[in-house]
């Protein structure tokens, strides 16, 4: 098969994924066509809208200095330091046709195709086109016009209090380790409560490639959103186009009927905006990060916190089914965490949409395995495997064949292959000396490799040379800069660190992360 016959199959696959989904209700039409008649509405012009939406000579500078001189152009072949050089003459046409954007609502069809270059994901099968992960590569110009348009939209919603405190994704000062962070104390808590916590993790089918424009829309509308900006989202998202490029061969350009553009820089806030009204259930918690969804619930029984779980997943798939968002039940899993041995069996299994799911030993969760006594064996084995892969495409580079300086050898380890083998750290921080052990021989190991050394040589010796911390020295230092810097931009986990044995009304046996930590001890 030609590299043109692969794109056009590629194409063709990635084009029916984003096909409308023809199962409507009477509700579903309702929406469409409150939205159809809001969409061909004379549009009202207001100046204090176009006043605020105008943007300036100087906001687009500081974005195109921010942009990454390496990163792919689109189907113009623009490189992003071309934009960097351009003048300032053509940086102010530039800015008119961006405030004429939001002068029309009207966003450029020429913006609105992408080049999509798709990626085989590891240890899929080659021949299958599921098997091929689609990286957009829009315009650099339609991503500087996105940024600004980005950046209103979080003006609006910051204004209007449009937001879901437990999604932290897409969010400044919001990452998925403040988020693993939030679950394991919960769960620590917990465990010295003497209860157990169920959590449930949900998998939605092709998240961003099967948003329901329409819906999203109506939701905008009933937010009280300006009138003018909905009309230039609708404009943004609807008439999209993908041209699949294989090799030096491209497809036929294809029309995409829905979808907020990954790849894009407003598709997650959009993305997000769709599901902040998402159902909660008081006796369960929820945690969200982009699509990864996972609701937990806590009780000295296993299956009463299943129970409280199942209530809260039919009203979650009523509300999935609602709003066209479809999920992966295969993908779905279960997990129960406990320190003790009773009370810890779930008789009447968890259901999601009929079929019952398989109670999981450990699971995946925002890049790292949580086990049911958060023991963290399994996840020290993944970090262990990651790097090896890591350290195996580096290694002409850090062999003593290598022409590179010890002493870049040595920047390359810090940069690449440590942030590896220490991601997350701050959740697991607490390990024992020597469940942290792996971590260390495999430090070792690269230390042996990059300063050519024997077996035998001493590691304190190598480590003094190579100015290399231990494991346990470096995740130290790591959390502790975590706990008392980022923690505080988080109104769900900055009280997290405040959490001490003397103002519990439970006695702490099983000690949360932070509290490993000496700047979080109790003097004396």
């Amino acid at each position: 098969m030609t590299d043109k016959e692969k794109a056009e199959m590629l194409a063709e696959h990635y084009q029916t994924i984003h096909k409308k989904d023809d199962t409507y209700t009477t509700q579903h039409t309702d929406i469409e066509k409150q939205v159809t008649n809001f969409i061909n509405s004379p549009t009202i012009i207001n100046e204090k809208y176009t006043k605020n939406m105008t943007t300036s000579l100087t906001e687009i500078v500081n974005i195109i200095k921010k942009l990454k001189t390496n990163k792919a152009p689109g189907l113009d072949k623009i490189e992003n330091k071309v934009i960097k050089n351009m003048s300032k003459k053509s940086l102010i046409q530039l800015t008119n046709i961006i405030n004429a954007i939001f002068k029309f609502n009207h966003y450029p069809t020429q913006f609105k195709t992408s080049k999509v270059i798709p990626i085989h994901k590891t240890g899929k099968n080659p021949q299958s086109p599921n098997s091929y992960r689609p990286i957009s590569l829009p315009s650099i110009l339609a991503k500087v016009t996105e940024k600004i348009i980005h950046n209103r939209l979080e003006k609006i919603l910051r204004a209007k209090n449009i937001k879901l405190d437990t999604q932290f994704g897409f969010k400044k000062h919001h990452n998925t380790v403040q988020q693993l962070i939030r679950i394991v104390n919960d769960i620590s808590i917990n465990f010295n409560k003497d209860n157990n916590t169920v959590m449930t993790l949900y998998d939605i089918e092709k998240a961003f490639d099967k948003v329901w424009v329409e819906g999203l829309i109506y939701k905008m509308i009933k937010y009280g959103i300006e009138p003018n900006f909905i009309k230039l989202i609708y404009s943004y998202l609807t008439d999209r186009k993908i041209i699949v490029q294989v090799g030096n061969s491209q497809s036929k350009a294809r029309r995409t009927e829905r979808e907020v553009p990954q790849g894009s820089v407003l598709g997650p806030a959009l993305f997000s905006l769709f599901i902040t009204d998402i159902t909660h259930f008081p006796k369960t918690k929820m945690a969200l990060y982009a699509d990864d969804t996972a609701i937990y619930a806590h009780s000295h029984s296993a299956q009463v916190a299943c129970k409280q779980i199942q209530i809260h997943t039919n009203m979650l798939e009523q509300y999935y089914k609602k709003w066209k968002i479809q999920l992966n039940n295969d993908k779905t899993e279960q997990i129960v965490f406990s320190k003790k041995f009773t009370n810890v069996k779930i008789l009447d299994k968890l259901k999601v949409g009929g079929n019952k799911i398989v109670e999981s030993k450990q699971v995946k969760y925002l890049g790292t395995y949580l086990d049911s006594r958060l023991n963290y064996n399994e996840n020290t084995k993944q970090l262990i495997k990651k790097g090896s892969g890591v350290l195996k495409n580096l290694y002409s580079l850090l062999s003593k064949r290598s022409k590179l300086k010890t002493k870049n050898k040595i920047h390359i380890y810090k940069a690449i292959i440590r942030p590896v083998i220490t991601y997350a750290a701050p959740v697991w921080c607490g390990l024992s000396d020597t469940a942290i052990k792996p971590l260390e021989v495999f430090q070792n190991k690269c230390m042996r490799l990059i300063l050519n050394e024997s077996r035998y040589a001493r590691v304190a010796q190598m480590r003094e040379r190579a100015e290399i911390q231990s494991i346990k020295e470096y995740v130290r230092d790591v959390s502790n800069k975590f706990y008392t810097d980022q923690l505080k931009y988080n109104k769900l986990t900055k009280q997290i660190t405040k959490i001490t044995s003397t103002n519990t009304p439970f006695r702490i046996k099983h000690k949360l992360p932070h509290q490993t930590l000496k700047i979080f001890q109790r003097p004396g």
